[in-house]
């Protein structure tokens, strides 16, 4: 049974912590880039869109989500080779929100922020977006077309 919710939102744990109305998915994989770079792709604003727009196309429940690892698995995923850029970022991450401290640290809250704005622009270029296409996902994007255009991963 697939759980409901309005955005993806996934989160890595190595310490085997359960909370109650998640899903969770077990990795066959032992590589930790290779569940770095899911976790990277699964939270960024690109794959939520394409699971927003793709979950309501097909079964049209309104605005909650279903989140089960059927619909994961139709995800278009881009080349782990290229992916594996976003593996630091995604560990500066974590040690940031790992630290005791990080729910009162406002500071460490706007880094990874800052952070997560930096993983959704690798996956609108792993993806080869245009600008327009991005503008259309996240009109928020703190960018130029020219910037877009001239980044490189």
């Amino acid at each position: 049974m697939a759980r409901m919710t309005e955005n993806i939102r996934c989160a890595y744990d190595d310490k085997n912590f359960y909370c109650a109305k998640i899903n969770i998915i077990k990795a066959k994989s032992k590589k930790i880039n290779d569940l770095y770079i899911l976790l990277g792709l699964l939270n960024s604003k690109l794959i939520n869109f394409f699971y927003k727009e793709t979950y309501r196309a097909l079964h049209k429940k309104g605005d909650a989500l279903g989140f089960d690892i059927p619909s994961i698995l139709k995800l278009p995923t881009p080349e782990f080779d290229k992916a594996i850029v976003l593996v630091p970022i995604i560990q500066n991450i974590l040690n940031i929100t790992q630290a005791d401290n990080y729910l009162e640290n406002e500071e460490k809250q706007q880094k990874v922020k800052e952070y997560e704005k930096q993983i959704d622009l690798m996956v609108y270029k792993l993806y080869d977006l245009t600008y327009e296409e991005v503008l259309s996902i996240d009109k928020d994007i703190a960018i130029s077309q020219q910037n877009y255009e001239n980044y490189q991963l």
